[in-house]
């Protein structure tokens, strides 16, 4: 142990002089080091978020050697995200990283290959860039409000695709599913008779469906909500794809919008079912105060809401929406809404950054401006 003799040093609550004992740590072993790698996998596995894993691999050596593991990556996806959304959430975040070798180990961990993802795969990898634009803009029409084109999301990603991993899901999904017909699509079938509790049924616990990615023009989230009220167990299965899918995520207020924007024309009150999906919105499909959402890509949860609250207002004319419907439609986001944002400060900043059309604009500040 070293003593530094040299100087003493006073401290303020004593008159005495003190010497400062330095200890000498030369001698001393980080077990940390030493730890199982085995160990590091399992406690790497359970981070919770991306900001968690970047922590993770600053701690030493070994930590880093685990973080940047391909094996210790597809079990944290699989184990974050579940079985189900693994391999969605792998193309969305890590296309290029994505190759034959980490698709087996994802699969390995357990995770599911949905038909409907590789329906989507053999409709449009090795497409041109150019042609997925088209596609994109066929299926929706951009707003001038927004700040990334959410709909060439998975378009881009699966572009980066390497060709190896894509056969090895095209592979996996015949081998699980047989013929595969590439011209149906198990989306729009879904959206279509979501009425049929037993087609739905099949669709989400058979062939591993969820309502994502969205490629098509048939994409009305509406029945997804009429899901969540006549069977939430069915629903649960598939809700954490809007958890961290922006597109998804963006499709599924803009159907809560929807919702609210046809009762806010109407001059009673709530039947007892409409009473009951307003009720469902709270409870099932904007739950625990949007806590889980950690969606891909730069935008958070209020950023899109916004982006999807200015452009649903640019499909109808100037005028169409009075003020009198634009006050009932934000009370019933207000009621029935609870991201893990405030609604207000999401309109607030909506106002000042004069992300709407300026009628929209107008109408949401003199509903803020009553409020207050």
């Amino acid at each position: 142990m070293a003593i530094i003799s040299s100087k003493h040093f006073k401290f303020n609550f004593s008159s005495k002089s003190k010497k400062l004992v330095v200890p000498d740590n030369r001698n001393n072993i980080c077990y940390i080091n030493k730890l199982p790698k085995e160990l590091l996998g399992c406690i790497y596995q359970q981070l919770e978020t991306t900001d968690c894993q970047d922590s993770f691999s600053l701690v030493c050596k070994s930590f880093h050697r685990t973080a940047t593991n391909a094996r210790s990556n597809a079990a944290w996806i699989v184990t974050r995200y579940g079985p189900r959304f693994a391999i969605y959430f792998a193309i969305l975040s890590y296309p290029s990283k994505c190759t034959n070798l980490f698709i087996q180990y994802l699969i390995n961990f357990g995770a599911q290959v949905p038909r409907y993802l590789i329906q989507v795969l053999i409709q449009v990898y090795g497409k041109p860039i150019d042609n997925l634009v088209k596609l994109s803009e066929n299926r929706r029409r951009r707003s001038t409000f927004d700040t990334i084109d959410l709909d060439l999301f998975f378009l881009k990603a699966v572009h980066l695709l390497s060709f190896d991993g894509y056969a090895c899901l095209i592979n996996e999904g015949f081998k699980k599913y047989g013929k595969i017909d590439i011209h149906s699509n198990d989306l729009a079938l879904f959206l279509s008779l979501i009425d049929n509790v037993y087609v739905s049924n099949d669709l989400i616990k058979n062939q591993t469906f969820f309502p994502a990615p969205l490629t098509t023009t048939n994409t009305n989230y509406k029945n997804v909500l009429k899901l969540a009220q006549v069977s939430p167990k069915l629903y649960d299965l598939i809700a954490p794809v809007f958890d961290f899918d922006p597109l998804a995520r963006s499709s599924l207020w803009e159907a809560i919008l929807l919702l609210f924007f046809d009762e806010a024309f109407r001059s009673t009150e709530p039947t007892q079912e409409r009473q009951s999906q307003f009720d469902n919105i709270k409870s099932t499909v904007i739950t625990h105060k949007g806590k889980h959402v950690h969606l891909v890509g730069p935008l958070t949860d209020q950023q899109i809401f916004c982006q999807a609250f200015a452009t649903f207002f640019t499909k109808y004319p100037v005028g169409y929406c009075h003020e009198k419907t634009m006050n009932k439609l934000l009370r019933l986001l207000k009621t029935y809404v609870e991201p893990n944002f405030s609604i207000d400060i999401a309109l607030k900043h909506m106002v000042q950054a004069s992300i709407g059309r300026s009628d929209t604009i107008d109408s949401v500040d003199k509903f803020l401006k009553e409020e207050n």
